[in-house]
């Protein structure tokens, strides 16, 4: 099957989606086109974090060469490591709120610490 891919400012490619390519040629096939979903989900700052770790895990994963449609797969690993990631900065969030709201601790001054010994 062919399709066209938008490489760039007004720049497509014809590619043919064997998927039987290596990893490095489904990279370069398809990353541009992830980096555009993976800036919408995480924003530019974190897309190019969360586009390597996506690839990074399905490529590893022991069911990547069974996968049929790699590009859809993708797709799909890059939406759930967008999720996975906004999870894990919310509950960074959450304990960073907790640590804010306790009471300011402060070490006692040397005339308390003094007291039980110099009563006697």
């Amino acid at each position: 099957m062919w399709r066209w891919i938008l490489l760039g400012a007004l720049q497509w490619e014809m590619v043919h989606l064997d998927d039987d390519c290596d990893d490095g040629e489904m990279y370069r096939k398809y990353s541009a086109e992830l980096m555009r979903f993976a800036g919408a989900l995480a924003g530019p700052s974190g897309a190019e974090d969360l586009l390597a770790t996506a690839f990074l895990g399905a490529m590893t994963s022991a069911g990547w060469r069974e996968v049929e449609n790699k590009r859809a797969y993708l797709y799909r690993v890059v939406l759930h490591e967008a999720f996975r990631a906004r999870r894990s900065t919310d509950r960074r969030l959450r304990r960073e709120e907790r640590v804010a709201r306790q009471p300011k601790w402060e070490p006692p001054s040397p005339t308390t610490m003094c007291l039980p010994r110099c009563a006697g």
